[in-house]
């Protein structure tokens, strides 16, 4: 065991609890009961495995998140979707509903709103259809039945007035 972990289980109060404890005497730690100088070694792993467990969530929650794309980016990829050039040629005022949004053209804010929606819908589409090996093939019939044919499966779902994918 290397010295970060020695100095992190010294610090522990369970541990410190442990080393106060005289011989053939008991704890309770992790629904589990540890007798005084017999089962040292068993603490000790357990409470190295909840530090690395706490190290390796600590490490996860201060990862940044990704960069936002930036206008031009978002551009470049938006720029051919059918709802941003049906927004675009949209009058001055006018409104457009899009994922369950409302966006007024002629407005800036609203114009990077609708271009970032669209960009995560994308992306969703993307993993969604990665995510299955094959494209998949969705048919929307005239009552909200779903049929999705994707690497030879035929799946029928009955859906009514729902969205099919929500990300």
């Amino acid at each position: 065991m290397d010295d970060y972990y020695r100095n992190k289980i010294s610090q522990c109060p369970k541990y410190i609890e442990w080393t106060s404890l005289s011989d053939k005497s008991e704890m309770y730690y992790c629904k589990q009961y540890y007798r005084k100088p017999d089962d040292e070694i068993k603490l000790l792993a357990h409470i190295k495995r909840t530090i690395v467990t706490n190290d390796r969530a600590t490490l996860k929650r201060k990862k940044p998140k990704s960069e936002s794309l930036t206008y031009d980016e978002l551009l470049e990829k938006v720029r051919n979707n059918d709802v941003y050039k049906k927004f675009m040629k949209l009058e001055h005022g006018k409104m457009i509903s899009y994922d369950c949004k409302d966006f007024v053209s002629g407005n800036a804010d609203h114009v990077l709103k609708l271009m970032n929606r669209i960009s995560n819908r994308m992306n969703c589409n993307k993993r969604r259809t990665s995510a299955l090996g094959d494209s998949v093939d969705v048919e929307i019939g005239k009552r909200g039945t779903v049929v999705a044919d994707s690497v030879g499966v035929d799946v029928e779902i009955e859906k009514k007035e729902t969205p099919l994918w929500r990300c």
